[in-house]
């Protein structure tokens, strides 16, 4: 199982160290961030992982089987409020609930490419693309975030994904 980084940035005026307000000349947002499209690389290679990781969550659960061999189970979904545990509530930031967060013109699985193939591998991540894609093709109903289908107006959490 990985180890939990302790490191952690810096906090400056309540945020952290590398956030820009509005106005700033380099332009406002994540100084990381920023840095890693200007040299055109990928975000995930400038920023600390606790950062290029959200919204998605990792997490890992050893299973025991009744014959008594074990395997690694390691899930990939949503990090929400809760996934942050006791408080994670309060955390006024925290936006991936809200349908402003849900208005993309592509689906996640394109979108967080890069961190996905970080995740999950290369490998994982063509099994993940190859399914996301038939099911597109067939127009099969996935399961649609309820922050998605708030954003679309047509409310509801079950839906087509176009």
């Amino acid at each position: 199982m990985p180890e939990e980084d302790t490191t952690a940035t810096r906090v400056v005026d309540g945020a952290c160290i590398f956030l820009n307000d509005p106005g700033f000349p380099g332009g406002a947002g994540c100084a990381l961030h920023a840095l890693a499209l200007a040299e055109g690389r990928e975000p995930l290679t400038t920023k600390p992982d606790v950062c290029w990781q959200l919204p998605v969550r990792r997490s890992y659960r050893e299973v025991e089987l009744p014959d008594g061999q074990a395997y690694l189970e390691v899930t990939v979904t949503e990090f929400d409020r809760r996934s942050w545990g006791p408080g994670g509530h309060d955390l006024d930031w925290y936006c991936t609930g809200s349908p402003d967060a849900h208005t993309a013109a592509e689906p996640v699985w394109r979108s967080l490419r890069a961190e996905l193939v970080e995740l999950l591998g290369a490998e994982a991540y063509a099994v993940l693309a190859r399914f996301c894609e038939e099911h597109e093709r067939r127009r099969l109903p996935l399961l649609v975030h309820p922050a998605t289908e708030a954003a679309r107006g047509t409310g509801g959490g079950r839906g087509r994904t176009d």
